[in-house]
This record gives C-alpha cells, sequence and structure tokens, in this order.
C-alpha cells in the first residue's frame, strides 16, 4: 500500500489507536494469559497491524475476541469469520478505488490476521490446521487464472506405436474408467502420498537424534525414491498395490539396519501420525468437494461418492453420468457411444464459459439471479470432480489456449483435454500443487492405456445404443448475458520455447565443480540468476519493433492507446529486476504444507559488470603476446575468481532458501546461519538472506512467478508445462519450466500485464501473444549466449 496516501495514512492512525487502546487494555487485564510480549512490543505490534490492515476499530474487535477465546487454539471457522471482517473493515475505512488500487493482495490481509494472533498470544499454527497455504489457497488462488496444466504424450505415442486401433467410443471409454476409478481410489492414491513421504522423513528425524552411524544416508532416501518410484502397474497388480509393493521394497533394509530401539520408536511414531495427520490430509487433498464462491474466499463443500458425477464434454455440450455406472468396458464405452452419437437438439453451452471468466467474488450473486431450473443444472456439474472434454484441439496451440475451452464454471478439481497427439490435464491449485499434478497426469495417462488394451484385448460386444446420459443445457437470459459480459476478467498473452540447450549447461556445472567444490549451482539456480540479468538486457526484436512502429499510424484513439499501452510495457521491462516468486515443494516435511514459496530479488545488480568485466580480461589475455601475457592472465584469472566466487556465492545463497524449504523450517522457526568464509560480495548476497521467512510476507513481495518442475521421471511422457498464477494483479508473469525425458527444456510464460488487456479490446491479440513471445525467446537466445561465455570463462588457462 502507498504510505504517502493521506487516505492510507488517516486509516492507519484510527486504526492503530484502537487498537493499542484495545490491546494495552486486554494486556493489563490478561496479563500472562496472552502473549510473552512487553508493553512496548504490543505497541509497536499494534503499529504493524495498523499499516497492514487500516480497518478501523475492526482488529481492536477482533483483537477482543481472540483474548476471550480459551487457551493458544482458534478453530479455523473462527479464523475465516475473522478474516472476512478484515476485508470488510478495509473496505469500510477507505473507498472503492483506494481499495482496488492498494488491496489487491489477500495476503496481506492475513498477515494482518495473523499477527493478531500473535498479539493475543494464540499460536497461529493452531489457527491453520491444514497449513498456511491451504488457507491462503482458498482466499487468494480463485480466478481461472490460478490453475496450472500438464501435458502428457504417452496415451498417444504407445497406442500408435503397439498399433493398437480402437474406435472413439473405446478410447473415450478408457478415459471415463480411469478418471471414474482414480476419483473412487483417491484415498488410497493420498495415502501412498502421505505414508512415503512421512516414513522416509521420520526415518531420517529418528536416526539423527538417536545418532545412527550414517544418519545422512536416511536424509537422502526420499530423493531417491523419486527417481525409481513407479507411474505404471506391474503385470497382474493394480497401481496402487505396485507403488506399495515396489515402496516397500525399497524401504525395509534401511529400516532393518536401524537400531532395535530406533526402530520400535519409528514404529510407534508412524501408528500415532497415521491416526492422527493421515484423514485430515485425505480430506484436505480430497476432489469429491466443490468451491463455493464468496466475496473474499472459497468455501470447500465435501459431497459422497454416491453423488459424483463425471462430466464428458463433446460438441460443446456436457454429458453428466454417476461414477458408479462407469464400471466396466462394456458399460463404459456403451455410454460413450450414447454420447458420440447423440443428437441434442438444444444448443451448445454457453453459461459456462460466460461464469468462469468471471470473478469469483462475483458468482454467487449471479447465480442467484438465474432461473431456479438453471440453478440446478449448475449444482450438478458443480459435483462433477473431474470434467473429460473430448473436442479434440490443436496440439501446437500452447497450453494456456488448450486450457481454455470447455472447463466447467470454476468448483472443480479437474479438467481433461484431448489433442490430436497429447492429453492435457489442466488443475485447480486449491487441490493441486505442481508435483502432485505431474504425478497425476502421468499416472492416469498409464491407467487410460491400461484400459485401452483391454478393449484392444477383448472381442468387441455390440450393443445396442443407449440414450445418452443427462446433458444440462446450460444457457442464460440475453440480460443477464450482457450483465455478466462487463465484468469479464482480464485476458492472458502467453508463448512457449524448446530452445534452450541444456547439455552445454550440464558441461559448465561439471567445469565449475572441478574448479571448486564451493561452486554448486544447479540448472534452476542459473535460469533464476539469468532472469533477473534478462531484464537488464532484453531489447525488442526487429520484427516486435517493426509492428509497434505500423502501430504508432494507425488512426483513432482506439490505436493509439494500444500503441501506448505497449510502449509503456516495453518501457516497464528496462533494467527491471524482479521479485521472484519460487513455490518449494515442502510435502516431504509434512504433506499438509503443499508448498513453500520463497521470494528471491538478485541482490547483486552489479552482476553483469562483473561478467562484462571477465570476458574484457578474457579477450585482453586471448590477444596478449610475448611478456605481456602472463600479467594478462593473472589479471584475467583474478577477475575470474572474484566471479566465479561469486556465482558460487549466489548458488549457496538459493541452496539455503530450499534447505529452509525441505526441513519445513517455515513462518516464525526458520533462520539461517551466515556463512563465515564469505566475504566482499557474497557477504553482500548473505546479507540479504531474512532472519526468518513468513510465507505470507513471501507472496506479498512475489512479482513474478517462477515454477520449475525439474527434469521428468525416466520413461515419463510429461511434455509440455503452464504454472498457475494467485489473484495478485502485481503478479505480472507467471514462469514455467519443465525438462522432459530426452532432456528437451520446455518454457511457458503466462503474460497478465495491464496492456494485454487494451490490445485484446482493440482487437489486437496477435501483438500482444508476439510481445510475450518475443520477451521468452530472447531470454532463452540469451540464456544459451552466457552459459556459452560463462564456460569460456571457466575452462580459460595459461596457454
Amino acid at each position: 500500500m502507498d504510505n504517502g496516501s493521506p487516505d492510507y495514512m488517516e486509516a492507519t492512525m484510527r486504526t492503530s489507536a484502537d487498537l493499542y487502546s484495545v490491546a494495552a487494555s486486554v494486556y493489563k487485564e490478561k496479563t500472562g494469559e496472552l502473549s510473552s510480549l512487553t508493553l512496548p512490543e504490543v505497541e509497536r505490534l499494534s503499529q504493524e497491524i495498523a499499516a497492514i490492515v487500516p480497518a478501523g476499530n475492526v482488529p481492536g474487535l477482533i483483537l477482543n475476541g481472540l483474548a476471550n477465546l480459551k487457551g493458544r487454539t482458534v478453530e479455523p471457522g473462527e479464523s475465516r469469520k475473522y478474516v472476512e471482517l478484515l476485508f470488510r473493515g478495509v473496505r469500510q475505512q477507505m473507498d472503492k478505488a483506494i481499495y482496488g488500487a492498494f488491496f489487491v493482495a489477500p495476503a496481506q490481509i492475513l498477515d494482518g490476521y495473523q499477527k493478531l494472533l500473535r498479539l493475543a498470544g494464540k499460536d497461529p499454527d493452531e489457527a491453520f490446521p491444514e497449513g498456511t497455504w491451504q488457507f491462503y489457497l482458498e482466499f487468494a488462488l480463485r480466478e481461472d487464472s490460478a490453475r496450472h496444466a500438464n501435458e502428457t504424450t504417452g496415451f498417444h505415442h504407445r497406442l500408435l506405436l503397439d498399433r493398437v486401433a480402437l474406435m472413439d467410443s473405446e478410447l473415450l471409454g478408457a478415459w471415463m474408467l480411469t478418471a471414474a476409478e482414480f476419483a473412487r481410489c483417491l484415498p488410497d492414491y493420498l495415502e501412498n502420498e502421505w505414508h512415503e513421504r512421512m516414513l522416509l522423513k521420520t526415518m531420517a528425524d529418528l536416526a539423527e537424534t538417536n545418532r545412527v552411524r550414517r544418519s545422512e544416508v536416511y536424509r537422502g532416501l526420499y530423493p531417491q525414491w523419486e527417481k525409481q518410484r513407479p507411474y505404471s502397474r506391474a503385470a497382474g497388480l493394480d497401481y496402487i498395490s505396485t507403488r506399495r509393493q515396489q515402496f516397500e521394497a525399497f524401504w525395509t533394509p534401511h529400516y532393518a539396519a536401524l537400531p532395535s530401539k530406533v526402530a520400535r520408536q519409528l514404529d510407534e511414531v508412524m501408528t500415532e501420525l497415521r491416526t492422527g495427520q493421515l484423514p485430515a490430509y485425505q480430506q484436505q487433498m480430497s476432489w469429491l468437494a466443490y468451491l463455493e464462491p464468496g466475496t473474499h474466499h472459497e468455501r470447500r463443500v465435501p459431497y459422497g461418492l454416491e453423488d459424483a458425477r463425471l462430466a464428458v464434454v463433446y460438441q460443446a455440450r456436457y454429458y453428466l453420468l454417476p461414477l458408479e455406472v462407469v464400471s466396466n468396458l462394456a458399460s463404459a464405452s456403451a455410454l460413450a457411444g450414447s454420447i458420440l452419437s447423440a443428437k441434442p437438439s438444444a444448443p451448445p453451452a454457453v453459461l459456462d464459459e460466460l461464469l468462469v471468466n468471471v470473478p469469483r467474488a462475483e458468482q454467487g450473486g449471479l447465480r442467484r439471479q438465474l432461473e431456479p431450473a438453471v440453478q440446478q443444472e449448475l449444482d450438478a456439474l458443480r459435483r462433477a470432480p473431474v470434467i473429460l472434454n473430448w473436442d479434440i484441439r490443436d496440439t501446437k496451440a500452447p497450453l494456456a489456449a488448450i486450457r481454455r475451452e470447455k472447463r466447467g464454471i470454476g468448483d472443480h478439481a479437474l479438467t481433461i483435454f484431448r489433442t490430436s497427439e497429447s492429453i492435457v490435464f489442466d488443475q485447480s491449485h486449491i487441490f493441486f500443487d505442481g508435483a502432485w499434478g505431474a504425478a497425476v497426469a502421468e499416472i492416469m495417462t498409464n491407467e487410460a492405456l491400461v484400459y485401452a488394451k483391454a478393449y484392444a484385448e477383448h472381442t468387441r460386444v455390440r450393443r445396442s445404443a443407449k440414450q445418452p446420459p443427462y446433458s444440462p443445457v446450460l444457457q442464460a437470459p440475453a440480460k443477464w448475458q450482457k450483465q455478466v459480459e462487463k465484468i469479464q476478467l482480464a485476458p492472458e498473452a502467453s508463448a512457449e520455447n524448446a530452445s534452450i540447450q541444456l547439455e552445454p549447461v550440464i558441461k559448465l556445472r561439471q567445469h565449475l565443480k572441478q574448479r571448486s567444490d564451493q561452486l554448486q549451482i544447479t540448472v534452476n539456480d542459473l535460469f533464476i540468476l539469468y532472469r533477473g540479468l534478462h531484464g537488464v538486457l532484453y531489447q525488442p526484436s526487429p520484427r516486435l519493433q517493426e509492428q509497434l512502429q505500423k502501430l504508432s499510424l494507425a488512426r483513432g484513439a482506439g490505436g493509439q492507446k494500444a500503441h501506448q499501452a505497449a510502449v509503456d510495457a516495453l518501457k516497464n521491462l528496462e533494467h527491471k529486476n524482479p521479485a521472484v516468486l519460487i513455490p518449494i515443494d515442502a510435502s516431504r516435511y509434512n504433506p499438509r504444507d503443499r508448498v513453500f514459496p520463497t521470494t528471491f530479488r538478485n541482490p547483486i545488480t552489479d552482476f553483469w559488470d562483473y561478467h562484462q568485466r571477465t570476458l574484457a580480461a578474457l579477450t585482453e589475455y586471448r590477444a596478449s603476446t610475448g611478456g605481456n601475457a602472463k600479467k594478462a592472465f593473472n589479471r584475467f584469472d583474478e577477475t575470474r575468481g572474484v566471479y566465479l566466487r561469486l556465482i558460487g556465492g549466489f548458488g549457496e545463497l538459493l541452496g539455503k532458501y530450499k534447505e529452509i524449504a525441505l526441513r519445513g523450517e517455515s513462518a516464525s522457526t526458520a533462520s539461517i546461519k551466515f556463512l563465515a568464509h564469505m566475504s566482499g560480495p557474497m557477504r553482500k548476497l548473505l546479507d540479504n538472506i531474512p532472519g526468518r521467512f513468513d510465507v505470507l510476507n513471501e507472496i506479498i513481495k512475489g512479482e513474478e512467478v517462477f515454477s520449475n518442475t525439474g527434469r521428468v521421471a525416466p520413461g515419463s511422457t510429461l511434455r509440455r508445462f503452464i504454472t498457475a498464477k494467485d489473484d495478485n494483479a502485481q503478479k505480472t508473469f507467471a514462469w514455467g519450466v519443465q525438462t522432459d525425458d530426452q532432456n528437451v527444456v520446455r518454457l511457458s510464460l503466462r503474460d497478465f500485464r495491464p496492456h494485454v488487456k487494451v490490445l485484446h479490446e482493440a482487437g489486437l491479440q496477435t501483438l500482444a501473444a508476439l510481445m510475450v513471445q518475443d520477451y521468452l525467446d530472447a531470454y532463452a537466445e540469451g540464456f544459451n549466449a552466457y552459459v556459452t561465455d560463462l564456460r569460456e570463462i571457466v575452462v580459460a588457462s595459461w596457454k
């Protein structure tokens, strides 16, 4: 929020005065029952809260309510109620324009609430039993952009390779069986995920605590398991049994090597954890719940398996059928055939596409305006955890475009799309994280293959065509449609690139390690390092400049407005060193925590200068002759040493950030020890490590999302990935990185900058796409050149 705004200052002062008055009163009445804060600390914290949530007397009322709750625990329902009050309080204190301009991040509201909990002496962790991230998701990853997508090619490729030819009804039947069976067995899939993480983590903790010989081996077990866990079933077994059998074979030898006392401890702890945590985790991650959109947050409404439906989209119409009727090969193909041969009289659905592109905060009121019969149709559709869109899409289209086809109304977990060569999985971040979403995509692809091959191996039985399943009409009055069209979400532009050269990066890392064990830097570290440099180096391509020049000559206010928006967007990129939000998998510490987001901005603003000076010294040395050559090499070698130590410090810095996440030391417990052996530029790096991480503060600071799912598992057919973006308008870019099984690095970039909307309104969607494609292509080209230069620097030696 703009601290210079008079309205903000006035609201802050009113809030601070009222809150401190309440806090001081409660402090005097209940000394010892609240927190261990001193009165000056109470005053300071009151001022901090007021600056974050200038909501008049509302924070004081909440503090008073929290203070009167017995014990240190606050129920989740109470927390949601208080957060809603904070939202309303801020709106009341500030007019709509100011609220919209400054309070775009729900993380700020939640951060203020967490500080109120601390002020009241309550345990913030107890207020969020599903973790801070899950609570945050339901307030701030609500819109259509808050979904990520994965693509697999295995289904099409394997059937083609094995020369399996099936009717379309059988192909659809295979995917219907897969979706229905996965939804039915989801608790077992989740149990496997939970058990593997918690067992290996607990085993490592106990080995370390009890000083078991070679305890470091136990800490490295989960990464080993990640590389070998199966994503397809073994012969004669279902997938869940396959996974359990192979995991048992993996961990049992390590369990047998534990001292008997430690093994008994492990058994006892796991029994307790299984009883206390597993059911809650299965409920937290269940797809059998629809999202009820409220003014400020989503409410997950669970329903029973008997009420669950499978939704199939064909020719832009929805067909809903109970999960229980999709039970075997014959029934699935017959139902699929009835859908594919249907001759509906109703027009294609339109209501879904209108609703899914409306802000979630507005949807509740809009739905209530519809006729009761239409509301019943929506109520049936929202009980479909999986929507299977069988209309074929162009595989060459960007994932962000493929996923924008018919995909429900935003209340469900998963939509599956079919292209001519692949299957695309569009996943709500409230139900999926990146790693879990990728795993589900691969597992479901392999399961669908099993059913498809089963069709090929069985004699086909011709069955009479059934009546197609229930198909909601999903139409709306013209007046309502016009109302909704005025409040559609801003569009996005997207781009993809596959030109990163990975082999030189791998060789560069090997050369760095050969020079020094302290020069440890991952491929993703290099991606993030160059993201900061790209902001300094980017120049629009001649093609883009030509298009902008043509637009500058356009007549009319619309064309000039579009041109100015595009020019402003490019200007805002100049010399930009963005704060990048990096989601890190925290589930191996505790599955319920799901993701630990950390924000990183390269604190070495003259990094490129170090690079240029080192390259210049190398060029000078190579051009030198005679007696000057040795002096030139020494100058280069000294300059190189400083630069490479800086790169090593950068890698160590990011490594420490990741270490915190993997150990679960988030929120109020995380701290990093400064590394005494570093000095100079490296000290500048380390001085930027925060003394503690706070999940919400990290989210607030991030300007872009940079999500790298890493290299896929051996044999995986995952090909492309796009990441999700939260609802904060300050998040302008969402970068996705995935390396496929052939070591092809695939980049994706979703662009949410303001100019995209202006260009779309002017009918210039192609230009919006060109601008983001140009930026992404320049990043890939620049990264390749940077790696080449850096490798030249590293391998140079005295001639």
